[in-house]
């Protein structure tokens, strides 16, 4: 699998995995769970935190065909994120203005690949977003997630409620981005790679 990380002046070098990604999207999110709001132009979903005025970082995994398998999209704090805009209720209290947190939106991955493709394309992700927090000064990201998911994961002890439970038992969610939890996450990348390796020499 190959990690792209795509900024502002970099988007005319990817435009076909950008333009899967935001044909993900619509599959996803307007297709199937039937969002209203975001724009759909040219079978591709945007909204106003893709525009240039934002200045959004895209973080996505393709293999090694140039087929995208899974990406997401973050904005620095600086500027009016989306929890300020649309969902204040659902913070403690309003965001600091910093560069030090993420706000990571618009979550996708591909629904028909395998159960152990859809783990390392998570992992990827979330080393990716890690990975280029540690080396531009970002600490600390911010996400909207199932409860069920943030109860699975808190005894990894990096993981705390930035809002209540929503009546959907969503929660947004405080994650520290540091190079401690990116060790573990090499490590389980290397571990399911060598999994897929060992199923695929099975198999052929």
């Amino acid at each position: 699998m190959d990690k792209h990380i795509i900024t502002l002046s970099e988007q005319h070098e990817h435009l076909p995995l950008l333009r899967q990604y935001f044909g993900l999207r619509k599959r996803l999110f307007i297709d199937g769970l039937r969002w209203e709001g975001p724009a759909v132009t040219f079978g591709w979903e945007t909204d106003q935190w893709d525009t240039p005025a934002f200045d959004p970082v895209y973080v996505l995994v393709s293999n090694r065909n140039g087929q995208l398998l899974g990406g997401s999209r973050f904005i620095r704090a600086t500027v009016p994120t989306m929890f300020e805009t649309l969902w204040p209720e659902r913070l403690y209290e309003p965001l600091e203005k910093t560069d030090t947190i993420l706000e990571i939106h618009r979550w996708a991955i591909d629904p028909d690949i395998d159960r152990l493709d859809h783990q390392l394309v998570t992992l990827s992700l979330s080393y990716a977003i890690c990975d280029w927090a540690i080396d531009n000064g970002a600490k600390t990201s911010l996400m909207l997630g199932h409860k069920r998911l943030f109860d699975k994961s808190r005894h990894l002890k990096h993981l705390r409620a930035a809002g209540p439970v929503n009546d959907d038992f969503t929660i947004a969610m405080f994650g520290d981005l540091t190079p401690e939890i990116n060790k573990v996450r090499a490590f389980k990348i290397a571990d399911l790679e060598n999994q897929k390796s060992q199923f695929q020499s099975q198999v052929a």
